[in-house]
């Protein structure tokens, strides 16, 4: 059977992801240099942020029974929790690009929150999970290494900012 449209998008993440972090690194090392770097910077951001949100619509690797009592926990753990964290990272990331943008501070501000906040409520959720017991929580690594610096980012562009300049 051939792969759907879905599965065919989703195979060339990676890929393009480790390229558009790579504009990113240029991009900013570039704005030392020229003001270009800054347009670079704001294209790989936006890129970026529509990967996550293809990340979020990748198709679940198939092989989990669901005979044990443990399977709610389990298809949370292996479905739900990824999808929100993928989806919160690319709120944050256009976060992220409105910040730099200047745009119009408040809706910068509330995508930075909605960001936060959603990754703050879908670790607790795995932090209950993984208490839980649920065995399938290597779904959610590589999500994890995304979303815990732009957490970070999140927090800092919310709040570190006003302790470090007011």
């Amino acid at each position: 059977m051939a792969p759907s449209l879905l599965q065919q998008i989703t195979s060339h993440l990676p890929r393009l992801e480790r390229l558009l972090l790579i504009v990113l690194v240029l991009g900013i090392a570039s704005t030392f240099v020229s003001s270009v770097g800054s347009l670079i910077v704001n294209v790989s951001i936006a890129g970026l942020a529509m990967t996550f949100f293809l990340y979020a619509y990748k198709p679940l690797e198939r092989g989990i029974t669901a005979s044990d009592e443990s399977a709610f926990r389990d298809a949370v753990a292996r479905g739900v929790v990824p999808r929100v964290l993928w989806i919160s990272c690319a709120v944050s990331a256009m976060g992220v690009l409105f910040f730099l943008l200047r745009m119009n501070r408040e809706s910068s501000e509330r995508m930075l929150l909605i960001g936060c906040v959603s990754i703050l409520a879908a670790l607790l959720a795995l932090g209950i999970l993984r208490i839980g017991g649920s065995r399938h929580l290597n779904a959610v690594e590589p999500v994890l290494l995304r979303a815990v610096p732009l957490l970070l980012i999140d927090c800092y562009l919310l709040f570190g900012q006003r302790l470090l300049f007011n």
